[in-house]
């Protein structure tokens, strides 16, 4: 499941451009998204679903489900940049790639627990797990006589 649609995109930037950055056979003369366009606009936001979800693996369950707005939006601002970026060289300085290094702070910060997403995360219900074992003292190999001796 996808974390952003083509809708969400259309909310942020123009249907224009969005067909500008993926028509690449140029068939859209009605200002109509064809099936290649589609495409290029579905792999891209693949990708940015995987990059979030690479910032999150660990501290949430994946993928969101229900996804959360801040994933939501952090998908919408990376898949944007991605469109841009395949079909221009993206300067520091430019809004989209701005867009897109805040975007990646935000899932940095995500990634440490500076910022919380309002949903269950995984450490909590891991830590909820009780683990039990068949151990017991005598298993050991060696004995803190024999590990000191090293």
């Amino acid at each position: 499941m996808a974390y952003c649609a083509i809708a969400d995109l259309k909310k942020s930037i123009p249907i224009s451009s969005l067909i500008e950055i993926t028509d690449d056979a140029g068939d859209s003369s009605d200002n109509s998204v064809t099936t290649a366009m589609q495409a290029i606009i579905d792999f891209c936001i693949e990708r940015a679903d995987t990059e979030i979800d690479d910032y999150c693996r660990g501290r949430y369950t994946l993928p969101f489900s229900p996804v959360p707005t801040t994933v939501k939006d952090l998908s919408v601002d990376i898949s944007i940049y991605r469109l841009y970026s395949r079909v221009r060289e993206l300067e520091s300085d430019h809004p989209k790639r701005v867009m897109y290094d805040d975007a990646i702070r935000k899932l940095k910060a995500i990634n440490s627990g500076d910022v919380v997403l309002n949903t269950t995360p995984e450490t909590a219900q891991s830590e909820a797990r009780i683990i039990e074992t068949n151990k017991v003292t005598a298993d050991r190999k060696f004995s803190d006589t024999e590990l000191a001796k090293f």
